[in-house]
């Protein structure tokens, strides 16, 4: 059941894309739609899956019990939730170029996500290629330094 609540809460954020992208111009609400239909068809898919994995189970199962992750994960989730919300604060505050390295810094830092080298590289090739896509390619304008 846990798993279709999820599914459910991204259709959510992705009608909330979709509406937020209406105002956008037109050229600009190309991805955001466009993830927002990816997202849409991955929850479908999930909720599919966790359908079929229902049918499988023997009659006398619980179908509905909600399995609660271990209190690390749950602690995991929180400490992203908060960096990702700060994250949002620090790009009109500190401006896109401070923040998102900031970010995907501490992010895999924190997580143990890999190597130094690699979460270097890999922070600054997506705050590069963002810049890239949002202000060269959409031209949308990000503040990119403080007072930007």
């Amino acid at each position: 059941m846990s798993r279709i609540l999820v599914a459910l809460a991204a259709i959510t954020i992705a009608v909330f894309f979709q509406v937020e992208a209406a105002s956008y111009p037109r050229v600009a609400a190309r991805l955001p739609t466009l993830i927002s239909y990816f997202m849409i068809g991955l929850a479908l898919i999930a909720i599919a899956q966790q359908v079929v994995a229902w049918r499988r189970l023997p009659e006398d199962a619980n179908r509905f019990a909600i399995e609660f992750p271990e209190w690390d994960r749950i602690l995991s989730g929180a400490i992203f939730i908060a960096l990702t919300t700060s994250y949002a604060w620090a790009i009109t505050t500190i401006g896109y170029l401070i923040a998102t390295p900031a970010f995907l810094l501490s992010t895999l830092l924190i997580f143990r996500a890999t190597n130094l080298w690699i979460i270097l590289l890999t922070s600054a090739g997506v705050t590069f290629a963002i810049w890239v896509i949002f202000v060269n390619f959409l031209r949308l304008p990000i503040p990119l330094l403080p007072g930007a």
